[in-house]
């Protein structure tokens, strides 16, 4: 029985893990696809299963030490500063993808001390990203260096791990899962800024299992101040504040309350001021409008389905 959970678990993982994948193999290996899928496929297993389940001493002294996880990080840096550029360039022709133009424009706007969402992206899209990417991702474009912002935070997140377990192995094995999967790949190389959230996600979880373990006064702030941050990134993910002090709230009722309140006033305060500049102009909130048009789209169908089977 504990084989089978664990064959299943390992299976579950590897189809969470590589379905992201299909997309990029498809658009870009063309009529090679069905190769590369299957390739991809078998070296993907291999992978995880060795990573997860493996209890190779060789690999563990391969992958568990600090030369690996630098030769990691080194690799996907040189792969992103040679791609980047690539896939910006194709701005100048339309194409390509404007994911990272509202933050680079947003946060050279706050540095000019300009509205950060009076422009649109190239492509004319209303720009999304929340005041708490704005302020993630500002000393990285400041100094002319916003692609490699995500790698930072994945760098911060493998460590974050190797404190909590206690193991290089287990930062090493995360970073490898992590910059294996060519949907992750292709992220970092058009500058999406999606990266950081989960990332971010990585830390915050973390950090408030530690916070309940010692109700560290220090760990409490950075942990409400990253919870705002990660929570204003976008306008729906503003639930995850209650949500986090929820959970801090079962074990700890005055840490909760600090936190909620340190939270929603890092969340809210940045995003409102500039709200009030100009309510007309504050794009993110063009993301309820998608929300609501899904949630009506839903209710369409569910009330359909619920005639046609009457």
């Amino acid at each position: 029985m504990g084989a089978f959970l664990k064959y299943s678990f390992l299976s579950l993982l590897g189809l969470l893990l590589f379905a992201p994948n299909l997309r990029t193999i498809f658009k870009y290996a063309n009529s090679f696809a069905p190769f590369f899928f299957l390739a991809y496929v078998v070296l993907f297993a291999f992978m995880t299963h060795v990573l997860v389940l493996g209890n190779s001493q060789l690999v563990k002294r391969i992958i568990g030490n600090w030369w690996y996880v630098l030769f990691v990080i080194a690799a996907i840096s040189l792969v992103v500063m040679v791609g980047y550029p690539i896939a910006d360039g194709l701005k100048v022709q339309m194409r390509g993808s404007d994911q990272d133009d509202c933050v680079i424009m947003g946060v050279n706007k706050i540095v000019e001390l300009n509205h950060p969402y009076l422009e649109k992206s190239y492509g004319g899209n209303p720009c999304s990203p929340g005041m708490g990417m704005l302020l993630l991702y500002m000393p990285f474009v400041v100094v002319n260096f916003y692609h490699m912002g995500a790698i930072f935070y994945a760098a911060i997140a493998a460590i974050a791990i190797k404190i909590r377990t206690g193991s290089l192995y287990s930062a090493a094995a995360f970073l490898t899962l992590l910059f294996g999967s060519l949907f992750v790949v292709e992220l970092l190389v058009v500058g999406s800024d999606l990266f950081l959230i989960g990332c971010g996600f990585v830390l915050l979880a973390l950090m408030v299992e530690r916070l309940l373990l010692s109700r560290n006064i220090w760990i409490l702030f950075s942990a409400a101040v990253l919870c705002g941050l990660l929570a204003s990134t976008r306008v729906n993910f503003l639930v995850v504040v209650p949500v986090f002090a929820f959970f801090i709230f079962m074990h700890w009722k005055q840490g909760a309350i600090f936190f909620a309140v340190l939270a929603s006033l890092v969340a809210i305060v940045p995003s409102g001021y500039v709200y009030f500049l100009d309510p007309s102009h504050f794009t993110p909130f063009h993301l309820l409008e998608k929300s609501f048009s899904l949630f009506r789209g839903l209710r369409s169908l569910g009330l359909f389905s619920a005639w046609s089977s009457s």
